[in-house]
């Protein structure tokens, strides 16, 4: 059976006729099954549909370590995307909140499939109200860094907490980033984004002597050590 044909441009019936006939979880040489190949030429919700009645493999991983759920964030198929999640593929990780689908589509910026996999273990909500984004708007166009911690202190929600993170700009300064990682509402995925959007292994594993060359070095390393420790939790 030639998955990699029928996957590309094959038609419905062509698909059932396989599906009857093969293997529907079998590997091409990346490891790659008809599901995975399906999603990634783009081809029509209702063959997907067929491969899950016919017991598709979900979970399966090619030598990217991706399984469909996560291809179908990577080639922006959320018909799909949302089909799987239907279907009980697995939102978590093994290894945390950082190798899922959704901190995929986080990364990408790509809220529309974030929401789709809103209840992964650990993620936060992206999606923002226009009330909600003037708020986080106003704090991040405070005249001042004392005004502008104080308004992070006054949020009351973890989201908002998220948001001003991803927006803020790393130039200004690191006492707004220190008000939100010492906030109590604050996420341990705010706090990992944090960390990477520092590179805090980078401050941590500066020698002092740089540091104290450096207006800012003490700041910055007393944020990553802070975003480390919230991070050991």
């Amino acid at each position: 059976m030639n998955w990699t044909d029928i996957c590309r441009n094959g038609t419905l019936e062509q698909v059932q006729l396989a599906v009857r006939q093969g293997n529907v979880n079998e590997r091409d040489q990346r490891e790659r099954t008809p599901l995975m190949l399906l999603i990634t030429n783009k081809r029509p919700v209702e063959q997907v549909e067929l491969l899950l009645q016919h017991h598709a493999d979900l979970e399966a991983t090619d030598k990217l370590g991706e399984t469909a759920l996560f291809k179908s964030v990577k080639f922006k198929q959320y018909a799909i995307l949302k089909l799987l999640v239907e279907a009980g593929a697995k939102l978590d990780h093994p290894h945390g909140v950082p190798y899922t689908a959704w901190y995929e589509a986080h990364k990408r910026g790509d809220r529309a499939a974030a929401e789709l996999l809103h209840n992964t273990p650990g993620a936060i909500r992206l999606e923002l109200t226009d009330k909600e984004q003037q708020l986080v708007d106003s704090i991040l166009d405070q005249e001042s860094v004392a005004q502008a911690c104080e308004a992070i202190q006054h949020i009351d929600d973890a989201a908002l907490l998220h948001a001003v993170v991803q927006e803020y700009n790393w130039d200004d300064g690191h006492e707004p980033m220190q008000a939100v990682a010492s906030h109590p509402l604050c996420q341990w995925i705010t706090h990992y984004q944090m960390f990477e959007l520092l590179e805090g292994e980078y401050w941590l594993n500066m020698e002092q002597e740089e540091r104290d060359h450096r207006s800012d070095g003490a700041g910055w390393y007393t944020l990553a050590a802070l975003l480390k420790q919230k991070l050991s939790r």
